[in-house]
């Protein structure tokens, strides 16, 4: 019984320091990255991205994904209206936005998704001319095959449903017409009843559509929080970090739990790379 006790102990503390090691980014890393076997298949890597992946086309299933993840009702509802309300450049720009203060949207920018998708978010690419060289032609890459600008846009559209969402279920939340299913679903996004009393009323007075101050009548299914304007900081941050949080659900993004650890070393990373 103790050797069993014992061997648990071992299996949980070796599973705990991979999961401070994954987070570290450490996890599978040589002793010495920078020689020349861990170089070959860091450049393989980005060989095998500009050959194999199918850009845009790999995240088409995206659009799918976000259906079902918004409701099929609420996600043609709003689209339609972004687009047939007279002021569509004004609500992708400020979804834009949102989508950034939550620390998504950037991948025109940094490519962040492509990287992940292809298993190239590392430090350790950019520690010599040849690889900083690959790593910029990837970036080139995956604006050329549209991967990046798709992943930006499927994230923007994905936001502005996901805040009306959230900003329609808060509300329900305080009028206590919530079905248990959307609450729950407040509930992984870290909204709380005193919570959504918090967002509707920064909602009310500095965001615009339904039920906001701003309510011109251009708009009846889309909400926009524009978080970045309420005045209290902390209730805004908290609103955000659950935009974050929806947004890499209704747009499957990889991490670091997804595959065995295995998957995470040099050799086993380059085999399962697409995953």
């Amino acid at each position: 019984e103790k050797q069993k006790i014992q061997e648990e102990r071992n299996a949980v503390i070796k599973d705990m320091e991979a999961v401070r090691d994954l987070f570290k980014g450490t996890y599978g890393v040589p002793p010495d990255p920078t020689k020349f076997w861990s170089k070959g298949i860091r450049l393989a890597k980005h060989f095998n991205a500009w050959t194999s992946l199918q850009g845009a086309t790999a995240s088409l299933i995206d659009i799918g994904r976000s259906l079902f993840f918004n409701g099929l009702q609420r996600s043609l509802g709003t689209t339609w209206e972004s687009f047939n309300s007279g002021i569509t450049k004004s609500i992708w720009k400020i979804s834009l936005k949102e989508a950034r203060m939550s620390g998504e949207g950037f991948d025109m920018l940094l490519s962040t998704r492509a990287l992940a998708y292809n298993d190239l978010d590392t430090i350790y690419g950019t520690l010599n001319k040849i690889e900083r060289g690959a790593n910029k032609m990837s970036g080139v890459f995956f604006m050329a095959n549209l991967m990046s600008p798709f992943n930006q846009m499927i994230k923007t559209h994905n936001t502005m449903m996901i805040i009306t969402r959230l900003l329609e279920e808060s509300e329900n939340l305080v009028n206590g017409t919530i079905t248990k299913l959307n609450r729950a679903k407040l509930a992984q996004s870290g909204i709380g009843l005193d919570d959504a009393k918090r967002i509707i009323k920064q909602y009310e007075n500095h965001g615009q559509g339904k039920g906001s101050l701003q309510n011109d009548g251009s708009l009846e299914h889309i909400r926009l929080a524009k978080s970045f304007d309420w005045m209290d900081d902390e209730i805004a941050k908290k609103f955000q970090l659950a935009v974050q949080n929806d947004v890499n659900l209704a747009i499957v993004t990889p991490s670091l739990a997804d595959t065995p650890l295995w998957m995470s070393t040099e050799l086993g990373g380059l085999v399962v790379q697409f995953k």
